[in-house]
């Protein structure tokens, strides 16, 4: 099997646009000859043509090498659409920008700004759609990190024929594994979604990242490539697990995800497959906020101001098996703790809750380790409480408010934001994007939601 050089520039090309290296794109284009003229939607760009939206083309195309017979077609409509709304100087500098071996063309572009009154009648959709055909087949639209995704394949092949052994972390260069550790505060990664697709919720099972957009998508992730899982089969044919509504919480036990929306529905996926095995609709008085398996995975608890217990085996249209109430507030958050002695207080988590001896409304509680559970009691300050009762109080300051805590061996991570702050090591990361929604985190990985879409993977 012969591979083109050509296909080794593109795909180093296409590596190089993703991670923003734009003055190295554009000089290996120029130095190799290759021209990589790729876009993630032919129909995005399309449109924007047909719609007269120049600044965005333009913008697109600036590192592309298209025909000369392409460009100066492009260039000629606009100059005339230009010219038809009386944008004279506009036209002028858009010409003096053209560089092109169309001497008849540029002289006929050149006497129209010049004499306006020359310009004639002419249809500018029909003309639109001629430009838009002529660029769409000369651009690229390839599957994203495609060159991350073949050495994946490599070293998995290698893997599974013992040629190599891989523990977490590879390093090609160097042909050896290398087993991580340390502090996360490398951003290794960060992906950009539409808000209007932004991730909602998240939540790591073994050695996958289950996430649930506002748009209801949910999606099982690589979190060693970023990429989305495609040995799924399912996802590998753009199949994916789905609600009407987005998703506000998740449970996960062994091979069952269970996957809450805004409207209350609450349905059962086998990960594996990707089949929904049980739909619930809400009973609940008030709005559902949290759903949490039991030790059971044939038991779901569903908690608004009340908690009731479902039995996912029971075969009839009401599989409540036990409700639990007391609560005036809503519950944000659960955790089976029976397996806790003497704490079965805090069975029931959030927001109203009282803990013995401690009075204070719980803003997000998340367990770490057995008997280990951060707890936010302020906007600006969250505690690490282990049972029997012992806690520590981190704060920034009175003003800096947290979004989410996590935390790793003997490090603690809290999230503000737009800033990660890791305790007790006198460390902070600036974070990028708009504010941070939450966090989760798996051995050597945190990973970082934010309001504006962007998903961020910290590593050491």
């Amino acid at each position: 099997m012969e591979i083109k050089v050509d296909d080794i520039n593109k795909l180093i090309l296409q590596f190089l646009k993703e991670q923003g290296y734009q003055k190295s794109y554009e000089q290996l284009q120029l130095e190799c000859g290759t021209n990589l003229n790729l876009c993630e939607s032919k129909d995005k760009i399309k449109q924007d043509i047909l719609d007269g939206k120049w600044d965005i083309v333009l913008k697109q195309i600036k590192t592309w090498k298209l025909e000369s017979n392409t460009l100066i077609e492009l260039y000629e409509l606009i100059i005339d659409e230009l010219m038809e709304i009386n944008e004279v100087v506009v036209a002028e500098k858009l010409f003096k920008t053209i560089k092109l071996d169309q001497v008849e063309r540029l002289l006929k572009i050149d006497y129209l700004i010049k004499n306006p009154h020359t310009l004639k009648k002419f249809d500018k959709y029909e003309r639109r759609q001629i430009v838009s055909n002529m660029i769409l087949k000369e651009a690229i639209v390839a599957q994203p990190s495609k060159l991350i995704e073949l050495i994946g394949d490599g070293l998995k092949f290698r893997a599974e024929n013992k040629l190599i052994s891989i523990q977490r972390t590879f390093d090609i260069f160097n042909n050896i594994s290398v087993k991580q550790s340390g502090i996360l505060q490398r951003i290794d990664k960060v992906i950009k979604y539409a808000e209007n697709m932004r991730v909602n919720q998240a939540i790591f099972s073994n050695e996958a990242l289950i996430t649930g957009s506002i748009d209801g998508i949910i999606e099982v992730w690589d979190p060693q490539s970023y990429t989305i899982k495609k040995d799924l089969d399912y996802q590998a044919r753009d199949e994916y697990m789905f609600h009407q509504s987005s998703i506000i919480d998740f449970s996960v036990i062994e091979e069952l995800l269970a996957s809450l929306d805004q409207q209350g529905i609450v349905k059962i996926w086998k990960l594996k497959t990707g089949k929904c095995l049980r739909k619930i609709d809400s009973t609940h008085q008030k709005p559902i906020t949290s759903i949490q398996f039991g030790q059971d995975p044939s038991l779901l608890f569903i908690a608004s101001n009340e908690i009731q217990l479902n039995g996912l085996r029971v075969k009839n249209s009401n599989p409540i098996l036990k409700v639990f109430r007391g609560h005036e507030a809503n519950i944000n958050s659960m955790y089976d703790i029976s397996i806790y002695q003497q704490v079965t207080q805090i069975v029931l988590l959030e927001f109203g809750i009282q803990l013995p001896r401690n009075k204070y409304l719980f803003l997000n509680v998340k367990e770490v380790q057995r008997n280990q559970f951060l707890i936010t009691k302020k906007k600006s300050q969250f505690v690490k409480e282990t049972f029997p009762l012992y806690y520590q109080r981190y704060s920034i300051d009175q003003k800096t408010e947290f979004t989410s805590a996590n935390l790793q061996n003997d490090n603690i991570y809290g999230i503000t934001q737009n800033m990660l702050y890791i305790f007790d090591k006198n460390k902070a990361v600036k974070l990028p994007g708009g504010q941070a929604l939450g966090c989760e985190l798996y051995e050597d990985i945190l990973f970082i939601f934010t309001n504006t879409g962007e998903l961020i993977f910290i590593r050491p």
